[in-house]
This record gives C-alpha cells, sequence and structure tokens, in this order.
C-alpha cells in the first residue's frame, strides 16, 4: 500500500496540479480554514484554493459518505478525490449510487439537464499517478471565491506552525 506522503508527493511533482514557483500546498488543514479536514491543499498565486481528498482503499472512500460535513467550502475551486487505480470501477459504482444525495449534489452538481456529476478523480499506483479522470466534465466547485488576504495569511501561518514543529523534532 503506498503511503500518503507519497502520495502528496506525486502531486506535489505533477505540474499539472502545483508549480513550486508560485503556489503554496499544505497538507492537512482543517481549524482556522475549513469545516473539515482537508488532506491536501494547493493555493496558486491567483488565491485559488483546489483541495486533494486522498483515499487508500474503497472502504476510507465510502467513510467519506457517512460524514455529517462532506467536502464543501467556498475557498475550494476545485477537487479531486486521488484514489488507488485498483479500484476504479468500484469507485465509479458509489460514486453513481450518491448521484441522489443532497450533500453529494451540493459539492459535485447533478442538476437537471448536467452531465452526471462525477468528481474529478486522480488515480494513483505505486509507480505514480496513473491517470487523471475528469469523467462526465471538468469539476470546479460550483460556489467558489478567491481567498481574502486574510485567509491567505491563516494559510501561511498554519505552514509555518507546521514547519517549526518539523524543525523542533529534528
Amino acid at each position: 500500500m503506498v503511503d500518503v506522503k507519497d502520495i502528496e508527493l506525486m502531486i506535489i511533482g505533477d505540474e499539472r496540479f502545483f508549480n513550486i514557483r508560485t503556489d503554496i500546498a499544505l497538507p492537512n488543514v482543517s481549524w482556522s480554514l475549513l469545516p473539515y479536514e482537508a488532506d491536501l491543499l494547493i493555493m496558486n498565486k491567483s488565491g485559488y484554493m483546489t483541495e486533494f481528498e486522498i483515499k487508500r482503499s474503497l472502504a476510507d472512500l465510502k467513510h467519506d459518505f457517512d460524514k455529517r460535513i462532506f467536502h464543501y467550502s467556498e475557498l475550494i475551486s476545485k477537487f479531486y478525490y486521488v484514489l488507488p487505480i485498483d479500484i476504479e470501477d468500484k469507485t465509479y459504482r458509489l460514486f453513481e449510487e450518491h448521484f441522489e444525495d443532497e450533500k453529494y449534489i451540493q459539492v459535485f452538481g447533478g442538476q437537471e439537464g448536467l452531465l452526471k456529476p462525477y468528481p474529478n478523480v486522480i488515480f494513483y499506483d505505486e509507480k505514480g499517478i496513473q491517470r487523471v479522470d475528469t469523467k462526465g466534465h471538468y469539476h470546479v466547485m460550483s460556489r467558489y471565491r478567491k481567498l481574502f488576504i486574510e485567509e491567505k495569511l491563516t494559510l501561511l501561518r498554519l505552514f509555518s506552525i507546521r514547519y517549526w514543529n518539523l524543525r523542533k523534532k529534528q
């Protein structure tokens, strides 16, 4: 099984998702910024954030649909599930089972006449990212905005806390 840190490095190492010169990336963000924990956030130079929800098994993904608070914040402009490629078929069946769920529709769409509300998915294995799938349509959260300067500073403060706590442990 691929380690979460290795999965984060796969995403950070892919120029489609992260530009080391202009973007800010921070794992495990919750308090002070979001009403839930995000596995990995990347803020681009324009102030828009992308969330990556990393799952290592189908059971882990199923657990998401049982949460009281689902992945939604007006601070998130794009959202990706990051999943092992060996659960691909089961993943899409699970999404289809939730097409009518209110909290799923709030995040991924599903309004009448639109394409099926599949989220973006990055599939990985031990060799790295194998495919990025935007099945149905390229998902961008329906209601989102740039971060305000105060929120950008909060993200940087969280980054600073994480950095210095890690340095103290060395």
